[in-house]
């Protein structure tokens, strides 16, 4: 009767061990990068959300009225959500920045700048004009280059694909 594991036994039992571990280790770090991906994406959609609630309730910030809200993409990690004070449809210097957002390890693209939705109607301008064509903005992880796309209708629906 065998009383006790070989010594062959427990280096096969910690070995095993090892490599699951390891791949448990790794899937959880695929799995981080893949969550802040898709925190990042939730979060620009809230901010264009927020950017279109404010036009629909005609909001009132500091007792201004303003013509239009919308996000601005202000370098390939950064973006903000502002007041359009002198009725241009884009971010200017003298617009009011209401909020604002620097992404981690998160790039953003888009063929627009400004994202503007005007007051009261919540109808949406990509850089100061209208169109027919949906637009997307691409949010890209620095390290795996996995992406998820923000999707805005011309009507204003934002939603996140892939």
């Amino acid at each position: 009767m065998k009383n006790s594991y070989t010594l062959v036994e427990l280096i096969m039992i910690i070995s095993i061990t090892i490599i699951l571990l390891v791949l448990a280790i790794a899937n959880y770090r695929s799995y981080e990068r893949t969550l802040t991906l898709s925190n990042e994406a939730e979060k620009l959609v809230s901010f264009l959300a927020e950017a279109k609630s404010k036009a629909l309730s005609r909001a009132l910030t500091d007792r201004e009225e303003f013509s239009a809200f919308g996000i601005h993409l202000s370098s390939p990690n950064s973006y903000f959500l502002f007041a359009d004070t002198d009725g241009n449809l884009v971010y200017n210097n003298g617009d009011k920045i209401i909020s604002s957002r620097t992404t981690q390890l998160i790039d953003l693209t888009s063929p627009f700048q400004d994202f503007t939705f005007l007051v009261p109607e919540g109808e949406i301008y990509f850089n100061g004009a209208t169109s027919t064509e949906p637009v997307e903005i691409t949010l890209t992880h620095q390290q795996t280059k996995e992406t998820k796309i923000v999707h805005l209708s011309p009507l204003g629906a934002v939603e996140i694909l892939k």
